[in-house]
């Protein structure tokens, strides 16, 4: 599904003719519109005209450009904003489909007449409406049926979820409890979210907790498959322990499922980033226990290494968690909402790829869709297009390994002035290395090499940490950028090992 797929027909035109109108970055012809949205000549121009309407407070702002010639029509952005946000926003506000997804989200369950009521749509209309919905719905294996939407609490909150990630919008906090789950959690774990990490997080509790309130009956059966992810897992034991301190919920059965659906998120949507020890635990737990979807990703990154023709020790962590997630998601949750649409990929895949990544790709697919494992080959058909280009980010990932930016956080007890001199110090000793960055630690983020004079343990967001003495001596400079160079720049360049 695409998020265009949320707006109504005429408006999903729109918003293609848009898309293509930007994305080719200069004049294009009719001709080629008419031809890629099989449209006469006619209603082209009606649709150019209902475009340059929508978009004319962004004219008057002088934001944009929109010119329709006698054979082509033009779109230039003049200042920098989200334009892709603003337009898809502007149509979803009229879309009936989301509309009745958020009315049925803030209520629970609905009757057909006080749906007709509050959206102002006919009996036929809302017929209409929700028979198109359902269509895009039983991808994630819902439906809407008497008012409410209906199928497993898991997958309707990961709907739900997406739905919100992929808007933009964030229901408002009611309760201080998930703050306080959140902080009991990096404790727990000894570790911090970055903040990407808690708005996911955040949602997720949100959307939990509206749920818990709006519905007296949830279907709470998570698949065995899943449910085996965390058992025996002492981090599970860990996030139960911190949520049941956070929530004290009456029912045990509902504070069991709560926990075992924030660990499911936990796992499949890349909360935690490859440098920190909870993501290793966790794949190593993963791993330790033989579960079907290690044995996916233990597959997956035997095929990738193969047809690169690069031993494991060549493949690190990193590219072994990236797998690890894209994989995560689809074998936990059914359905997928893309952010890009088929003209947007089409012009990133081929902007920001290579042709070379591009051919690893396809020939990946073909061997994953002939795989002798049954339910990999099933996994990767039944999220063909997901695969394909998110593999493209794990061959671009290999590609880049050698070349990307070191990052090196400085964390002291040291005043402001004598921390800048300390930057300023470590800058200049990789001044003709433009890709190293060296900048004051925050927790969460992740970087390389953390230089401190007081953690007393390795960090747990980065892959090496130095400890300064005191203001740091001309030899602690010298071993600082021999790590550098030894750990990130002294191995075998990348395009050696690619395919030819």
């Amino acid at each position: 599904m695409y998020k265009a797929d949320l707006l109504k027909k005429t408006q999903q035109i729109l918003f293609k003719i848009i898309e293509t109108l930007y994305l080719n970055d200069g004049p294009v012809s009719k001709q080629t519109l008419t031809q890629s949205f099989k449209l006469s000549p006619a209603t082209l121009k009606r649709y150019l005209e209902d475009l340059q309407t929508d978009v004319q407070p962004l004219i008057d702002e002088k934001k944009v450009l929109f010119t329709i010639g006698t054979n082509t029509a033009e779109f230039e952005l003049i200042q920098n904003f989200a334009l892709d946000d603003w337009v898809f926003k502007r149509y979803l506000k009229e879309s009936p489909k989301f509309q009745i997804l958020m009315t049925l989200y803030e209520h629970g369950n609905v009757t057909n007449f006080r749906l007709q009521n509050e959206l102002s749509m006919s009996e036929a209309s809302l017929y209409r409406a929700v028979k198109q919905l359902n269509k895009i719905l039983k991808e994630f294996e819902l439906s809407i049926h008497n008012g409410r939407v209906q199928g497993s609490e898991l997958q309707i909150r990961f709907f739900y979820y997406t739905l919100f990630q992929l808007t933009n919008y964030f229901p408002p906090k009611m309760s201080f409890d998930i703050d306080k789950f959140i902080d009991e959690l990096q404790e727990s774990l000894h570790f911090y979210f970055h903040s990407e990490a808690v708005h996911r997080v955040d949602s997720w509790l949100i959307i939990s907790q509206h749920r818990l309130e709006s519905q007296s009956e949830m279907n709470v059966e998570i698949p065995r498959r899943v449910k085996e992810l965390y058992k025996k897992n002492e981090l599970y034991q860990q996030v139960r322990s911190c949520y049941h301190e956070a929530f004290h919920m009456r029912s045990a059965e509902k504070e069991q499922f709560e926990a075992e659906a924030l660990c499911v998120l936990l796992i499949s949507m890349s909360i935690f980033n490859s440098k920190t020890n909870v993501a290793r635990r966790f794949y190593d737990i993963y791993s330790s226990q033989k579960t079907q979807l290690a044995d996916f990703v233990e597959e997956m990154n035997h095929t990738i290494t193969g047809t690169l023709k690069v031993s494991r020790s060549q493949w690190p962590f990193e590219l072994m968690k990236l797998v690890f997630d894209i994989c995560a998601r689809p074998f936990c949750f059914k359905g997928n909402l893309e952010y890009m649409d088929e003209i947007y990929a089409k012009y990133y895949v081929h902007n920001f790829f290579t042709q070379e990544a591009r051919t690893v790709v396809k020939e990946l697919m073909q061997i994953f869709k002939t795989h002798a494992s049954v339910s990999l080959r099933s996994l990767i058909k039944q999220n063909e297009v997901y695969f394909q280009r998110r593999l493209l980010f794990v061959i671009r990932d290999f590609r880049h390994q050698q070349k990307k930016d070191i990052d090196i956080g400085v964390d002291t007890t040291f005043d402001y002035y004598i921390s800048q001199l300390i930057i300023d110090s470590v800058r200049q000793i990789f001044k003709k290395e433009i890709r190293v960055k060296v900048t004051y630690y925050q927790p969460g983020n992740a970087y390389d090499l953390v230089l401190t004079n007081y953690h007393e343990e390795p960090y747990d967001d980065t892959d090496y940490t130095y400890w300064l003495t005191n203001l740091g001596t001309k030899h602690d400079l010298e071993l600082i950028k021999k790590i550098v160079e030894t750990n990130f720049y002294a191995q075998t360049p990348v395009h050696h090992l690619m395919l030819k």
